[in-house]
């Protein structure tokens, strides 16, 4: 009778186990739940928190805002350390050293490898186009961490994601780049499908600043 009722605390103990439900599902189900998550939202906005590890394993902490918005358009402001913006405004890419006052443009946002990271965020067939699963893995109750890489050549060697087994969300990423360098992204106070002005991927700067067209 002692053991039955062991048996049967045991086989309870494993039905109330928070990560029954993670291991329960596959990965074609966590990637399904990321495309259902992201394919009706237009736009993103939040916090981020970023950390970039060297090779030599010195880091560097930054802090700011981003806001996002289907297809391709995106504002990503640096306010610490430094000030400094990037944005895409769907035609031309700028980086703006707004202390340094000094703008540099660019035809596209390729070269500082923020087309793949977009992607995830915008295009909910992202993963099955342009990427290959490497690995993945439970790491905390409801979150997994997925590994991938790009099927197109790119400075981005691998990207993993955290993403949130409820929803779908992705919370953090981890870009390897090919220099061996680690930037660490983490999403926070983050807005779905809020309307954004009209006006905000236009770039506004004074006149007395440094121009560069780069390409």
């Amino acid at each position: 009778m002692a053991r039955v009722m062991g048996f049967a605390l045991v086989l309870l103990l494993e039905l109330l186990n928070p990560f029954n439900k993670a291991f329960s599902l596959t990965i074609d189900q966590v990637l399904n739940k990321i495309h259902f998550f992201y394919q009706n939202i237009q736009t993103i906005n939040g916090s981020f928190v970023q950390k970039v590890e060297a090779p030599d394993n010195k880091t560097k902490l930054s802090k700011g805002e981003f806001w996002i918005q289907k297809p391709k358009k995106f504002k990503w402001l640096y306010e610490s350390p430094e000030k400094i913006l990037f944005l895409y405004d769907g035609t031309k890419f700028f980086i703006y050293y707004i202390e340094e006052k000094y703008l540099a443009v660019f035809s596209s946002p390729k070269e500082f490898s923020f087309e793949l990271p977009l992607e995830l965020l915008t295009d909910s067939s992202s993963f099955h186009k342009n990427f290959k699963l490497e690995s993945f893995k439970i790491i905390e109750k409801d979150y997994w961490k997925l590994n991938f890489v790009p099927l197109k050549r790119s400075l981005i060697e691998r990207i993993s994601v955290i993403v949130n087994l409820h929803t779908g969300e992705i919370r953090k990423m981890i870009l390897f780049h090919a220099t061996g360098e680690r930037l660490f992204l983490t999403f926070q106070n983050i807005f779905y499908n809020k309307k954004l002005p009209p006006d905000l991927f236009q770039l506004k700067v004074p006149e007395d600043i440094e121009i560069e067209i780069i390409n």
